[in-house]
């Protein structure tokens, strides 16, 4: 009897051993996988942040494709704070109502304004007479100038008015030694019966630094043109006769090329001045 409680307290702690054995062994499992997860996160961390910019830049493998680089342009006003100053002035004098928008190059590109509100030019002021109007368009625009551009040798010459009872449009056209430049150069001027300012509207031209000239004479190239148009030389035909087209400067980016424009029923057609080369061709009467 005694020998059996023994035996059975021997089993107790061996068992109890066991036990404490067997627990050890799982804590120690535990704790390593903790610290598996702590690694992984902290290797989260890092790369996490060397995706945000907090940390070193992955170089790419050699032969990996590249998005080429964008090259920022310089802002073309070398004073900003003079820009700032002279729009704060046009708004003292034409209405503090007004709100103005700016291309990416920080030029003026459009005025909203409206009606009935503003600084009025005066009672006697009506959009139905042209001389007025040209007179206050042509007020404001010069107030502008600066705002949109406009340089010395390009200068806005007035194109056409446009009267109403209500209200009327002055439409100028940007050009250079006396060439009309297109399609860009247009600014319009929009104004309410009191002469406040309704809308402007701007794309000058302001960034042409290469001019190609002609090297074609007008001959050959209204040539090409009756070609493209498919009329013979001095035939009147279905599309209403051909006449001498328009010598322009036809703006593309930062270049610019003598061209002719024509228009022959219902047909645009722009033609290079200088290889031939049909720039444009526009069938007016499909919108």
């Amino acid at each position: 009897m005694v020998s059996h409680r023994r035996s059975f307290g021997r089993n107790r702690r061996n068992l109890l051993w066991l036990g404490l054995i067997v627990l050890g062994f799982a804590l120690l499992l535990v704790s390593r996988g903790k610290k598996s997860q702590l690694n992984r996160g902290e290797s989260q961390i890092v790369e996490s942040r060397e995706a945000t910019g907090g940390g070193p830049s992955v170089l790419p493998s050699p032969g990996a494709s590249l998005a080429p680089p964008t090259k920022l342009a310089t802002p073309p006003h070398s004073n900003l704070d003079s820009s700032v100053e002279n729009w704060h002035r046009f708004k003292i004098k034409y209405g503090e109502h007004l709100e103005p928008k700016y291309s990416a190059d920080h030029f003026l590109i459009s005025i909203e304004g409206k009606v009935g509100v503003g600084v009025p030019r005066g009672l006697e002021f009506s959009p139905a007479d042209e001389d007025q109007l040209k007179q206050r368009a042509d007020e404001m625009l010069r107030a502008l100038s600066g705002l949109i551009g406009e340089r010395e040798n390009w200068p806005i010459e007035f194109r056409e008015a446009r009267v109403g009872a209500s209200s009327g449009q002055v439409f100028f056209r940007e050009t250079h030694d006396g060439l009309v430049v297109k399609p860009s150069g247009t600014v319009k001027v929009d104004l309410g019966p009191h002469g406040e300012l309704l809308g402007f509207y701007s794309d000058y031209a302001s960034q042409v630094k290469t001019i190609i000239p002609a090297t074609l004479s007008e001959a050959e190239v209204q040539e090409r043109a009756r070609t493209v148009l498919g009329q013979r030389k001095g035939s009147e035909g279905s599309l209403g006769g051909f006449r001498p087209g328009e010598r322009i400067l036809w703006v593309s980016g930062s270049t610019a090329r003598v061209a002719y424009e024509f228009f022959v029923a219902g047909r645009e057609l722009v033609v290079d001045a200088q290889s031939g080369r049909i720039i444009l061709f526009h069938d007016l009467r499909h919108y």
